[in-house]
């Protein structure tokens, strides 16, 4: 009997070691999942961040080729004068070489004028050049003169630069060395409706005769 005895005690042993074995295996199993299961998310969120990193990198690319590959701005060049045949041309030079200027009848135009009295043959006037003139300036409303350059210095300027009313910016343009323009200038393209000091009134047009002396 006692060795049936034992023989069991060995039998439940045996068994037990084989459901200890068995559910050893059942959570190494368990682990495995689990552990699978961890790094599945894991990887699934690391690609997911390199992938909005990708999409980051992407739109700063596309912006910064946008940037790159943009048009240049442009400055427009200045209109053309509209041309003037009915303004009366000055007159003779006085004898300092100075012209009369001669107020055209009826009400100011409203847009820039200008008539070339004397084609010049010399160097063309363009955006950007450093030009040197002789001027006379009268007022439309009342044909007194302002300024002027004559018995003076001339005057130097860089066309199209702040130094001077955008009426004298537009309509040097073209002018040619030795060449002589009148220009009249509307309001807003001369000292609109502040006016200049006491010889220039409010919302003023403004008469230029322009003597195109040189052109750098």
């Amino acid at each position: 009997m006692p060795t049936d005895k034992r023989q069991r005690q060995k039998q439940g042993r045996v068994e037990r070691l084989a459901a200890e074995r068995a559910a050893a295996k059942r959570a190494g199993r368990r682990r495995r999942v689990i552990t699978t299961l961890v790094i599945g998310v894991v990887t699934l969120g690391v690609l997911g961040l390199l992938s909005q990193l990708g999409s980051d990198d992407g739109d700063d690319q596309a912006s910064d080729d946008s940037t790159t590959t943009a048009p240049p701005t442009t400055v427009a060049a200045p209109p053309e004068c509209t041309p003037a045949p009915d303004i009366a041309p000055t007159s003779a030079p006085a004898p300092d070489g100075k012209p009369v200027v001669t107020v055209p009848e009826g009400s100011p135009p409203p847009e820039l004028q200008c008539t070339d009295l004397r084609t010049g043959e010399g160097a063309e006037a363009e955006t950007g050049s450093m030009v040197e003139v002789n001027y006379v300036g009268v007022s439309y409303s009342t044909g007194a003169e302002f300024d002027t350059s004559y018995g003076k210095d001339p005057f130097p300027f860089e066309l199209g630069a702040a130094g001077v009313i955008p009426g004298w910016n537009q309509g040097v343009v073209g002018m040619k060395v030795g060449g002589q323009r009148q220009l009249v200038i509307p309001p807003d393209l001369a000292y609109g409706e502040t006016g200049q000091g006491e010889d220039i009134g409010p919302n003023e047009t403004l008469i230029f005769v322009i003597e195109l002396l040189s052109v750098a």
